[in-house]
């Protein structure tokens, strides 16, 4: 199971690339906004395109409004098109 991902800049949008396994965890998405919030400011983009397959989810109630009120607040005006899968595995 991995947090790790790949971040790169297109001329429309910025395209997140979810590792192989990628596990939904406070740290990991907390990293993941931190990436974006930067790539995003100098890039100028305010489009994002997420991919990839989910092992595992591992947040709370409470760690999901975490992670939405930290991505309101660092990626104010950004549009998020998450398209991910649950791994079937």
């Amino acid at each position: 199971m991995s947090a790790d991902f790949k971040l790169t800049p297109r001329p429309e949008y910025i395209h997140v690339e979810l590792a192989p396994g990628y596990e939904i965890r406070p740290e990991g998405t907390t990293q993941l906004t931190l990436a974006l919030s930067d790539v995003c400011t100098r890039q100028g983009q305010r489009r994002v395109l997420i991919e990839g397959t989910i092992a595992r989810r591992e947040t709370g109630t409470m760690d999901s409004f975490g992670f939405g009120s930290l991505l309101g607040s660092m990626l104010t005006g950004t549009s998020l098109f998450p398209i991910m899968a649950r791994d079937a595995t």
